[in-house]
């Protein structure tokens, strides 16, 4: 079964959506939660015009070792780009090729001991933390899922479209690249009503249903549907839920629903826009420190983050404070930090904040 992605991304639209609303939840329906401290997130390494080292045209995940330096993975040539904790550039490694520490489809990279894992289309790539290829471990065939996120010992967990199916899928996968399990999938013509079976296409789904995932020190899988409040805990090859709450999803803005079925009509097969009424609910699942849980909720009760205990108990809820939109910025945690990566055409920034205790 061909397991290659045709996601790709048409046309983005940012919307700066900041701020919280008072409101309370729990399991089932919303109890009283406490308010934590507010996450402020300070720019630590920013693009620099007419500067290469400081120019990535499609910067797409990071990664930060134990020493705090910052791994970057442009999309744009696929170049790994090495920066010191204090933003100072050192290297890049990778680029696009067939040759030894090359890539195809670069998707995700990870920092683990003294080595980074880059997980490419054919196969899963180690490298010394100063870039120098190691070794490559082969798929037997081609997948490229969005975003997924790498165990140390390879597997990995993404998302992807497998298009002779019609079907958006969460994928748990092997060292080999082979699919363990599908924790979840849906049927796109859904919201893409007008896709025929056996149809080539592109599709401009960023408001569509998707998937939210991590995992913890265990190897469970915390994963979400973005439509819903619903936590699942994938555990010995079952997903049961860890928690659930009612929200109601935040209206799309109707001008800007408008502009978007003005361009949908200009638009012709293979490409495919999707229109919605309302915004995704839930953005970014992170697990942090002490195994606790990270939801970022857009909703019309409240927006921000959501921390929960590892058995699912609401502990606070904790604002952000940005000037950049945190629907579109790619969010991850290390150590005790929450990095921010926004990326821009043609450049990005990198923001953190530090974790309440």
């Amino acid at each position: 079964m061909p397991l290659h992605n045709k996601w790709f991304l048409i046309f983005g639209l940012t919307i700066l959506l900041m701020g919280g609303w008072e409101c309370s939840e729990g399991m089932g329906k919303r109890s009283a939660v406490e308010m934590g401290e507010p996450l402020i997130p300070e720019i630590i390494l920013q693009s620099r015009e007419g500067v290469p080292e400081y120019t990535l045209n499609a910067a797409r995940r990071i990664t930060v070792d134990d020493t705090g330096a910052v791994y970057i993975f442009d999309y744009d040539g696929y170049k790994i780009h090495k920066y010191d904790a204090q933003g100072k550039y050192l290297h890049a490694f990778g680029g696009k090729g067939e040759g030894p520490g090359e890539f195809a489809h670069l998707t995700s990279i990870r920092a683990e001991n003294d080595r980074i894992l880059a997980l490419d289309s054919v196969g899963l790539l180690f490298f010394s933390l100063e870039g120098r290829f190691l070794k490559k471990v082969e798929f037997s065939e081609e997948v490229t899922p969005d975003h997924p996120v790498i165990y140390a010992d390879g597997r990995s967990v993404g998302r992807l479209i497998v298009a002779d199916e019609l079907k958006m899928a969460l994928s748990f996968r092997g060292l080999m690249g082979e699919e363990r399990d599908r924790l979840a999938s849906y049927d796109i013509r859904e919201f893409f009503p007008e896709i025929k079976p056996g149809d080539d296409f592109f599709l401009s789904n960023e408001h569509a249903r998707s998937y939210r995932y991590d995992f913890d020190a265990e190897g469970d899988i915390f994963w979400a549907a973005t439509d819903e409040f619903t936590i699942y805990r994938y555990h010995d090859g079952i997903s049961r839920p860890l928690l659930t709450a009612e929200y109601s999803p935040l209206s799309f803005p109707e001008d800007l629903r408008r502009s978007m079925q003005e361009m949908k009509s200009r638009i012709e097969p293979p490409l495919f826009a999707y229109v919605p009424d309302h915004y995704q609910m839930i953005h970014h699942l992170i697990i942090g420190p002490g195994k606790d849980l990270w939801v970022y909720l857009v909703s019309r009760e409240r927006t921000g983050f959501l921390r929960f205990s590892e058995q699912g108990k609401l502990k606070a809820f904790h604002p952000v404070e940005a000037e950049f939109d945190m629907m579109q910025a790619v969010v991850q945690i290390f150590a005790d930090r929450m990095y921010f990566l926004v990326p821009q055409r043609g450049a990005f920034k990198l923001f953190a904040a530090d974790l309440p205790d």
